[in-house]
């Protein structure tokens, strides 16, 4: 994963948090991490950007990613 790749993943995550919440946002270092960890763990980022609109929908304050952390986590593949 290169770093221009994290970092286009990681805007859009942003970018998503920011029309939410109506205001720029800007990751925390463990939310960062848990970005990171998706991108390369291969999680497609039209996963995390709907898990965030999930979220909003349903009331969540998006304050942190870690309440995305265990419906994004990696699928085991059979």
């Amino acid at each position: 994963m290169s770093a221009i790749e994290l970092a286009a993943y990681a805007d859009a995550v942003e970018r998503r948090l920011s029309i939410h919440r109506g205001r720029e946002h800007v990751l925390s270092p463990p939310d960062f991490a848990l970005v990171r960890a998706w991108r390369r763990d291969g999680v497609p980022l039209a996963r995390v950007l709907a898990a965030i609109d999930d979220a909003a929908q349903n009331g969540d304050a998006l304050t942190s990613l870690a309440p995305l952390g265990r419906a994004l986590a990696p699928r085991p593949r059979l």
